[in-house]
């Protein structure tokens, strides 16, 4: 079995290492034999916590600048419609479009290949900004 795991923002928040350290464990206890795959806002942060890990959808319309305050792309969010479409596309052929950079190839090919998409982390029921990408 293949589960990922979105929604997952940083370690270095100790409210978000608690949760994701917890969900995992219990991922891992209904699911002993599963090949766990992490899609993370932070993807360094999370190394070697499971079998996989890939950037999240949310690296590709923000980053964070020298300051390390976030920076928003907003014309990058056609890539997010892309990708639905991306996904439709496989879910119909089984197969992913080319053209897409490999880390961009990695999340849709890990949301292509899931059994089971498990969201987690904080931010799936609140946010401090009406339109923060978490809701969407």
């Amino acid at each position: 079995m293949k589960i990922l795991v979105v929604n997952l923002h940083a370690m270095s928040n100790r409210g978000d290492a608690a949760i994701n350290y917890v969900s995992l464990e219990f991922l891992r206890r209904a699911y002993p034999n599963a090949h766990i795959t992490l899609a993370a806002n932070h993807p360094e942060e999370f190394a070697g916590l499971a079998e996989g890990v890939v950037p999240s959808f949310k690296t590709w319309v923000w980053s964070t600048d020298e300051r390390q305050r976030f920076v928003w792309y907003p014309l990058r969010f056609v890539w997010l419609l892309l990708a639905a479409l991306s996904l439709i596309y496989w879910r119909v052929t089984r197969r992913l479009p080319r053209g897409w950079s490999p880390a961009k190839r990695a999340l849709l090919q890990a949301y292509a290949d899931a059994d089971l998409v498990v969201s987690c982390g904080g931010n799936t029921l609140y946010a401090r900004r009406r339109l923060a990408l978490m809701f969407w």
